[in-house]
C-alpha cells in the first residue's frame, strides 16, 4: 500500500476541526480540550483525511477529558494522554498490519470504546464498546462522528446510568487520566452490580485493562 503523506492527508477542503471546536465550545457538560504535543505521527498512521472527524481529533487534538475525565478521547497525544496510535501499539505504518479494531476512548471504569475493523461484529467501523460489566463487545450502532457528537453533547448518562453512583462527579476529579477505578466485587459479578456498594480503589488504568483481559479469558475457558 502506498501511504499518503501528511500533507496530502491534510490539505483538503471542509476540514472538520472548526466543527469539532464549535461542538466543544457548545457542549453543555464539562470537555478539557488538550492541546497536542506529539506532533503529526498519530494522523499519518490513521491514513483518514482531515475532513473526517477522526483525522480532525489526530491532527489537531491532544485530547478530550470529557465530563472531568470520565471519559478519556484519544488524538494526536498530549503530555497527558497518549495518541491513539500509542494507544493501539501501531508505531509504523510502514512495517505494520493496521490493528484489527482501532481503541478510540477509554472510560474511568476501564471501559474501551473501539472502531471495528472488521473482528468485533458485523458493523464495519461502527463504535463498539467493551465494558467490564458485562466482559462483551456491544455495538452502539454508530460511527465515530456520531460517537464524538454524542460524548460531547452528554449521551453518556444513558450509557453509564447503572455504573455511576452518588459523588462521582467528585471522585473524577481526583483522578490523573492515567488512573481508573477498580472495584471490589468485580462490576462483572452478580454481587458487584451496584458499584456504589462495592469498593472502589483508585488504581492505575493499565492495571483495569490487565484485570479485564483475565477475566475475559478466564469465562472464555469456562464455555
Amino acid at each position: 500500500m502506498i501511504l499518503k503523506t501528511v500533507a496530502e492527508l491534510a490539505q483538503v477542503d471542509n476540514p472538520s476541526w472548526p466543527f469539532i471546536e464549535e461542538m466543544i465550545r457548545d457542549a453543555p457538560i464539562s470537555v478539557e480540550a488538550l492541546a497536542p504535543t506529539k506532533g503529526d505521527k498519530a494522523f499519518h498512521s490513521l491514513q483518514v483525511t482531515a475532513r473526517s472527524p477522526l483525522g480532525g481529533m489526530a491532527l489537531n487534538s491532544g485530547g478530550l477529558l470529557i465530563e472531568n475525565g470520565w471519559l478519556r478521547m484519544y488524538g494526536a497525544g498530549s503530555d497527558l494522554l497518549p495518541s491513539i496510535a500509542e494507544v493501539n501499539k501501531f508505531h509504523d505504518p510502514y512495517t505494520q498490519e493496521p490493528p484489527s479494531y482501532w481503541v478510540i476512548a477509554t472510560d474511568a471504569i476501564g471501559g474501551e470504546f473501539a472502531l471495528n475493523g472488521g473482528v468485533l461484529g458485523e458493523s464495519l467501523w461502527n463504535v463498539y464498546y467493551y465494558g467490564e460489566e458485562n466482559l462483551e463487545w456491544e455495538d452502539l450502532g454508530c460511527g465515530y462522528g456520531d460517537f464524538l457528537d454524542a460524548s460531547l453533547g452528554g449521551a453518556s448518562a444513558s450509557l453509564y446510568e447503572h455504573l455511576r453512583w452518588p459523588g462521582w462527579e467528585q471522585d473524577v476529579q481526583k483522578l490523573t487520566p492515567t488512573q481508573g477505578f477498580s472495584f471490589f466485587p468485580p462490576l462483572f459479578t452478580v454481587e458487584g452490580q451496584n458499584p456504589a456498594t462495592s469498593h472502589r480503589a483508585v488504581v492505575p488504568f493499565a492495571e483495569l485493562l490487565v484485570e479485564k483481559n483475565n477475566a475475559r479469558e478466564f469465562f472464555a475457558s469456562q464455555q
